[in-house]
């Protein structure tokens, strides 16, 4: 099992590095290939031939952007199928192991200890909300008796 997982973890590791690499290389080519279009282009005293430029700077910037959105996105539907795939087949392997009277068991077991969990933290937040609403009114009435006392002693305030 151990084995298993350095491999797996190696596998993973030489992705990334040739992963990197590309991208490095490619993104690297690039750079020059635009760096020396934008020389070229800044020397030119056209306004159009800037107002090109600054097009194709943003055009290109916004295809990088929808690049890394698409290799994002690759990778999280990629492991959201993984997590699929291998939830599927631990359940298979609980139902195999268990049977389908002990998978019932189990799920009453684990229904048993959530619902008694969220009876707990429901009564929670009724004493919560009830010492909130205590305490709301306890300080509506020292604002209503001070009120009151502005209101007899002609909007002198008593602190």
């Amino acid at each position: 099992m151990d084995d298993q997982l350095t491999s797996i973890l190696w596998l993973a590791y030489d992705i990334f590095k040739s992963a990197a690499f590309f991208t490095f290389v490619y993104g690297s080519k690039a750079i020059t290939w635009s760096s020396d279009i934008i020389n070229s282009t800044i020397n030119d005293d056209g306004w159009l031939t800037k107002l090109a430029l600054v097009c194709l700077i943003l055009l290109a910037s916004l295809q990088a952007l929808k690049m890394v959105l698409r290799g994002l996105m690759f990778w999280v539907r990629f492991a959201l199928n993984l997590l699929l795939v291998f939830g599927s087949i631990a359940l298979m392997a609980w139902l195999w192991s268990r049977g389908l009277d002990g998978a019932g068991e189990d799920i009453g077991i684990i229904a048993q200890f959530w619902t008694k969990q969220y009876r707990q933290y429901e009564s929670q937040a009724k004493d919560g909300k009830a010492m909130y609403d205590a305490l709301q009114g306890a300080r509506d009435a020292i604002v209503n008796e001070r009120q009151r006392a502005e209101r007899l002693h002609g909007g002198t305030r008593f602190w």
